[in-house]
């Protein structure tokens, strides 16, 4: 019935238990989403909405030539809920940094598998020395204490500091946390969270900026200078949590951003 946004229906006695919404397109078909009833769960509706899917590829490449992929959407390799989509073989990874679509079980899978974030996985552009060192580098970091793990992985990360609804200035993130007039354990905190966002989001993170508050830094300071120094404490711990939910929310943006430009 030509291009377009469609709704496939899936019946088990004339009972609706899943819906997959698909886009149709002159070069693929864009599975959007896919949702079933619990109570059929055990069916695993997803894995045959995928099948489906792949099947009404073939049949339509039939009389549309050029129709000839089944498109997942993005994928995540740390995230479960997105790394099942690499289980369809053969299945292609387009490269965020060279923009070619590479075989997902030849370099794609060795790079982001050695934990090089989003480095370039086209043929030839790793290098085999290239992973064999950060492999290397993940398995001394193992004598490091977490601390200098999460120092190290922030290194050349930048923070958009921001005051009210405005962005302030710049900053690099270790020379800011170390400087930052908060608690220790805040500081802790914080560096943990940039580590990780760090490391999830590897080698781009020298072309993004991580977004953080000097509003809520700037009240916490007022707070250890008001109070005792174990009544700070629990202050800094409080405070901690809600900074906890605060940079829990730029990671997630910050990797939904990343993932879409995959």
């Amino acid at each position: 019935s030509g291009f377009g946004s469609f709704h496939q229906q899936y019946r088990i006695d004339g009972k609706l238990v899943a819906v997959g919404v698909v886009d149709v397109l002159p070069y693929c078909l864009s599975s959007k989403y896919f949702f079933w009833d619990p109570d059929y769960a055990a069916l695993s509706l997803g894995k045959l909405g995928v099948l489906r899917e792949i099947e009404w590829v073939r049949e339509a490449s039939a009389r549309c030539p050029t129709l000839r992929y089944y498109y997942m959407g993005y994928y995540i390799h740390d995230c479960p809920k997105m790394r099942y989509k690499g289980e369809y073989k053969p299945s292609e990874l387009r490269c965020a940094a060279t923009g070619v679509w590479s075989d997902l079980d030849g370099a794609c899978r060795r790079v982001l598998d050695a934990g090089l974030g989003f480095a370039p996985f086209a043929p030839g552009a790793v290098r085999e020395e290239d992973v064999d060192d950060d492999v290397d580098a993940d398995v001394d970091a193992g004598d490091r204490t977490t601390e200098e793990r999460d120092r190290a992985a922030a290194e050349g990360c930048t923070l958009g500091l921001v005051e009210g609804n405005r962005l302030a200035r710049a900053a690099s993130a270790n020379a800011f946390v170390n400087a930052a007039p908060v608690p220790r354990g805040t500081k802790a905190k914080l560096r943990a969270r940039l580590g990780r966002w760090a490391r999830a989001v590897g080698n781009a993170k020298e072309s993004m900026v991580y977004l953080l508050s000097l509003d809520r830094l700037g009240n916490e300071e007022e707070v250890v200078d008001d109070k005792s120094d174990d009544e700070s404490d629990e202050e800094g711990e409080r405070t901690g949590e809600e900074l906890d939910e605060e940079l829990d929310g730029d990671a997630a943006t910050a990797r939904a951003d990343l993932a879409m430009r995959v």
